[in-house]
């Protein structure tokens, strides 16, 4: 079992609850290796990511497919969301 050194420092999860994680923690479940990863740093986030998919590669997995999200697509929830953060700003 790879056990995996993590700081001990209070990290605030949702809904306000203070969680603070152990030294050597081993990993078992799926939700402790997420919010393990959840903490990483954005670069190490992107690390992880090419790991597991040449994990899946080497495996023979196939990969998920390419989300094709027409950009007209994207410019409405763009404009969506400006329009909620105005509302937002004005009190709505």
């Amino acid at each position: 079992m790879q056990v995996y050194k993590l700081l001990a420092i209070p990290l605030l999860i949702s809904f306000d609850i203070i969680k603070t994680l152990e030294y050597d923690v081993p990993m078992s479940s799926l939700f402790e290796i997420e919010e393990a990863a959840d903490v990483l740093p954005i670069e190490e986030k992107k690390e992880l990511v090419a790991f597991l998919l040449a994990r899946l590669r080497v495996a023979g997995e196939e990969l998920p497919p390419v989300r094709d999200i027409p950009k007209s697509t994207i410019d409405k929830w763009i404009a969506d969301d400006e329009e909620g953060y105005k509302k937002f700003l004005a009190g709505a």
